[in-house]
């Protein structure tokens, strides 16, 4: 699918009209399911992206946060807030550094410095940013399994399958130092999940399922003792390379 030729339909005239949008945007990106290889027909397509902020945002007391359109799940983060979380190794937001290339559907000379720099935002806090995720994702889980499961079986199991591939991404990020978004190579096994393996015709949560979080998450707290990562983010850096591109676009 082209996806530049999506956004250029009436739906998405908002990337074109809105004041912190347009050509304040240096990066745009495919997100969610479709960016994981764990689509299926009739997914979503969710875009998330970055955009420079205003000169009075950036200098004076309001700070721009976040576009959002709910209709196309589309959000754009505005460039300091979107160093914040990548700092924290949010996920969500770091994916969009480690996005396949035929997924990237615009991207400036500075929104590829940000790829180009990804590194510098990899550090030990993304085991705790990821397990929280997974966590919180989890409760919810559970959740719609002990109150609806057999209604909700499909969100159960869509959500058991984001378990694994947080952790897939999680042990990458620890072990190789690298962020894949992209999880072609274990898809089969992410989609298994996603059609049901470990719950029941109710949408149970099966005993097996917490036995493979038990591997996984012992796997990643000894990934973690024996990661070269840093502790923390390079936050010297960071905060480098958010000052040369707001010199660049603030200032051209």
């Amino acid at each position: 699918m082209d996806y530049a030729t999506v956004i250029e339909t009436p739906r998405y005239a908002f990337l074109r009209k809105d004041e912190h949008l347009g050509g304040n945007i240096i990066l745009l990106t495919l997100s969610g399911a479709r960016s994981y290889g764990t689509n299926v027909p009739g997914s979503d397509i969710d875009i998330r992206g970055i955009t420079v902020e205003k000169p009075n945002e950036v200098l004076g007391f309001h700070d721009f946060l976040a576009y959002t359109d709910p209709e196309t799940d589309t959000t754009i983060w505005g460039l300091r807030h979107a160093m914040r979380l990548l700092s924290k190794c949010t996920p969500g937001c770091i994916d969009l550094l480690g996005s396949r290339p035929d997924h990237i559907i615009s991207v400036s000379k500075q929104g590829q410095m940000l790829i180009d720099n990804r590194k510098i935002f990899l550090s030990q806090i993304a085991y705790e940013a990821f397990m929280g995720a997974c966590k919180k994702s989890l409760k919810q889980a559970e959740k719609r399994a002990l109150e609806n499961g057999a209604e909700e079986r499909k969100r159960i199991d869509k959500a058991l399958m984001h378990q694994i591939r947080l952790r897939m991404t999680l042990l990458d990020i620890l072990e190789k130092e690298e962020i894949i978004t992209w999880r072609g190579a274990e898809r089969d096994y992410l989609m298994e999940i996603r059609s049901g393996r470990f719950t029941s015709m109710k949408g149970q949560i099966l005993p097996e399922f917490y036995e493979l979080l038990n591997d996984w998450d012992k796997r990643l707290e000894y990934t973690k003792s024996a990661t070269s990562l840093p502790p923390c983010s390079d936050y010297e850096a960071i905060e480098e390379l958010l000052i040369q591109i707001y010199r660049e676009t603030l200032l051209k």
